[in-house]
């Protein structure tokens, strides 16, 4: 999208796909397909994640995709949790790491993007507090949150098998 102009297609891509990749599972006759989608839902937002020029315009979606990853990551299906791992790995690193790994498309193929400043060198000048990365990336914070939760449940019910 031109710069002069407010993004308003990779917003609508972004959460287009989220959509459908955050869909909950229901056992029909249209499982599988749903779950196919799923996968591709994933690998799309894992390429828009990747694609060098779009990182500055990504940024703003970062917190909100690793945190459909996580949620992803205990699906029950193989394709899903596979996709959901390669994403979780590209959105973070481009959250706390290595944007300078993005790629960029050329006529002969690809190459790595390293115009793209890395987050790792932007963070080392000016480090992130917690409350910071908690408002630049709100779904990310409620997203540790409930996965906290989660595995405290899990201890309390294990110690009281004990």
């Amino acid at each position: 999208e031109p710069g002069k102009v407010a993004p308003c297609l990779l917003p609508r891509a972004v959460s287009r796909l989220s959509g459908v990749a955050g869909e909950e599972e229901k056992e029909d006759e249209e499982q599988e397909e749903r779950r196919n989608c799923r996968v591709h839902a994933l690998n799309c937002l894992r390429a828009i994640i990747r694609c060098g020029p779009l990182s500055t315009s990504t940024e703003a979606h970062v917190g909100k995709i690793l945190a459909l990853a996580v949620q992803r990551l205990g699906d029950s299906h193989w394709g899903t949790r596979n996709a959901a791992n390669l994403l979780f790995v590209a959105a973070a690193r481009r959250l706390f790491g290595a944007d300078n790994e993005a790629v960029e498309a050329k006529p002969r193929g690809y190459k790595l993007c390293t115009s793209a400043p890395s987050r790792a060198t932007i963070l080392a000048s000016s480090p992130l507090t917690l409350e910071e990365l908690r408002a630049h990336y709100p779904d990310l914070h409620s997203c540790v949150v409930a996965i906290v939760c989660r595995l405290a449940e899990a201890v309390r019910e294990d110690d009281q098998r004990l």
